[in-house]
């Protein structure tokens, strides 16, 4: 159990996070202050990918995240994204690669490349378009919007 003040990091699944979590819940009124997940470990993904590539869920209201979401989008050429549209804002790093994004209320599109950031306001309608050499973000709506969770698939089921 930590003291007040102190952090308490350490590296865990998303099962044993889930399972520290409840157990914390039932026998502690101490916040959780930092958590530190492994993000090459197994995490449930989103189905919004069309073509090559994954969008893989790192934080979220399922591990405990009630505030802010955190997904990591690997598109392979020619791939892109369903239209999302996301009640709240959203925010985007490209980490490398490049690609577009085109706002579908105005029909603009956005060139991305290594370093680029996206905003997108709360209730437009966007997508990601991956360029020959792939494209690779982290970001996703803050707060996380529940209905992007209905799009879910965890390890081991298939579309």
């Amino acid at each position: 159990m930590s003291q007040p003040g102190k952090i308490v990091m350490e590296l865990a699944s998303v099962e044993e996070l889930a399972a520290k979590r409840e157990t914390h819940a039932a026998s502690s009124s101490d916040p959780f202050v930092v958590t530190v997940l492994d993000s090459s470990d197994t995490h449930p993904t989103l189905r919004i990918v069309r073509g090559a590539g994954e969008v893989k869920i790192l934080s979220w209201p399922g591990n405990g995240a009630q505030h802010r979401s955190l997904h990591l989008l690997r598109l392979e050429d020619g791939a892109a994204t369903i239209p999302l549209q996301h009640p709240s804002e959203s925010v985007y790093y490209v980490i490398d690669g490049g690609g577009a994004v085109t706002d579908a209320g105005t029909g603009e599109r956005f060139e991305l490349t290594g370093g680029s950031i996206v905003h997108v306001g709360p209730g437009d309608t966007y997508h990601f378009d991956a360029g020959v050499d792939g494209l690779s973000i982290v970001g996703g709506p803050c707060p996380p919007d529940p209905n992007l969770y209905k799009l879910i698939a965890f390890p081991g089921e298939t579309a």
